[in-house]
């Protein structure tokens, strides 16, 4: 069973972002972003050791974003950056670009933020509350017993839609890397999927809900987790 998220344009300034990317805010409106977020146990396939051994199967977040335009002006200005395998690692300030997003909570006052370039860098963040602490970049979430940080796990890089205005990546994290248990279905787990994109240098802010501003760390639009692990 899956978990299917349609994400909304956050809207504050709809306007002034329409005129500088050079479309009308309808078009910015008809941009279509769409998670899908499952369980399941999946073969880990990282090459870092300390995450986990290549024969190891694990009980995994899988989560899918599928990005499609309403028009080639668009797709022209869409900052996506390549696939590239030797990108793959960690990368802070990943924001700063294209980057797709999910926070998850076992609704404790703690949570995880994953960052995930298309190129395939990512980042996975650790906080006590909200934003906290404010440290710029935040804390990385930890292997434990170790000081290296939690990887996610690619899958699908190397597939590519039939239609050119369609943009989509595929990456899980294995549950047992989140410092608190997610158990299935759980429910008291929140989960909130999101996605900045940049067009040239204008960034605009998708997610389920909104605050206004938009904040992607404001817990009370976060979503419960609805899923059973599919064998």
């Amino acid at each position: 069973m899956s978990q299917t998220f349609i994400l909304k344009l956050a809207t504050d300034n709809l306007i002034n972002d329409a005129n500088k990317i050079g479309v009308s805010t309808a078009q910015l409106q008809q941009i279509v972003v769409t998670v899908t977020a499952s369980i399941a146990d999946l073969a880990n396939t990282d090459s870092d050791e300390l995450n986990a051994k290549s024969s190891a199967v694990n009980t995994s977040l899988n989560l899918r974003y599928e990005i499609e335009l309403p028009s080639i002006t668009l797709l022209e200005q869409l900052q996506w950056p390549l696939w590239n395998k030797e990108k793959v690692g960690f990368k802070d300030y990943l924001w700063e670009q294209t980057c797709l997003e999910c926070f998850i909570t076992n609704n404790a006052a703690s949570y995880v933020e994953i960052n995930a370039s298309p190129n395939g860098q990512y980042a996975v963040y650790q906080f006590a509350d909200y934003r906290t602490p404010a440290t710029l970049p935040p804390t990385p979430l930890l292997i434990k017993d170790s000081q290296h940080p939690a990887a996610i796990q690619w899958h699908d890089t190397a597939l590519a839609s039939s239609d050119i205005l369609t943009k989509q990546r595929r990456f899980s994290i294995s549950l047992d890397k989140l410092p608190y248990p997610i158990l299935n279905p759980d429910p008291t787990a929140l989960i909130h999927p999101c996605v900045i994109i940049y067009f040239n240098e204008i960034p605009l802010y998708f997610a389920p809900y909104h605050t206004s501003p938009a904040d992607f760390h404001q817990r009370q639009h976060w979503s419960y987790l609805q899923l059973d692990k599919q064998l």
